[in-house]
This record gives structure tokens, sequence and C-alpha cells, in this order.
């Protein structure tokens, strides 16, 4: 993963992908087909979305990333951003824990931090 300059995972189906989660702690910038639950996990700055078997849209957003430096660097940047707020064992172990105390029934509530006042989209 660290020789790679761009994460490309073209595919017709996807759930919530753990490459792609381990790219973006990787801090690479993402080319994705725009399937299942990718564009939720990318968001609109962290990659490039492309339409599933484009093979054009595909080629294109590879020359695109290929030639602008700034812009892999920049989505490279969001990526790790994205996985420090949403896929980091400090953002998801909380939510475990949560989840974990209510199917248990046991009555404890687990505490789910904010990330600078925002709360985990997947809280509740």
């Amino acid at each position: 993963m660290r020789s790679l300059d761009v994460f490309v995972m073209p595919s017709f189906t996807e759930g919530t992908p753990n490459c792609i989660v381990e790219a973006m702690a990787h801090g690479k910038p993402i080319i994705a087909s725009e399937v299942g639950g990718v564009p939720d996990m990318l968001g609109h700055d962290a990659g490039l979305l492309v339409p599933a078997g484009d093979v054009n849209a595909l080629a294109g957003a590879m020359v695109r990333l290929a030639e602008d430096r700034h812009a892999r660097e920049s989505m490279g940047r969001a990526a790790r951003e994205r996985y420090e707020r949403f896929f980091s064992p400090s953002a998801v172990l909380p939510l475990v824990l949560k989840t974990y105390a209510r199917v248990s029934g046991n009555g404890h509530r687990a505490a789910v931090p904010c990330d600078n006042g925002h709360p985990h989209p997947w809280a509740d």
C-alpha cells in the first residue's frame, strides 16, 4: 500500500470494503466504482467515483490523478482525515461498545464521543 500513488478499485458490487479503509489509513487518494457503500465512505473529497463498468470513466479518472499531483495530495489528506474521523479504532470502538451494551440488555449505555462537535454518523 505504501508504494501506491493512487488506490484503484473498479468493482461491480461492494458493501463497505476493508481495502478502502486501508487505503484511507495510508492517506491514499482513491478511484473506485460508485457502488454499495463506497460513495458514503469516500465522501466528496477523498477520491473519485466512476460508474461501474465504465472503462472510459475509469481511464479518465486514472489519467486525471496521474497528471495532477496536487489533486492526489489533497485527496490523500482528505482520505486520511476521513479514516481518522470515521474508521479508526478510536472512532469505531465506542460505537461497537455502545451496540454491545444495547443488545446485551445490561442497562449500561456507552457514550459515543463527538468529533469537533459532530456526532459520528453511525452513532444511532
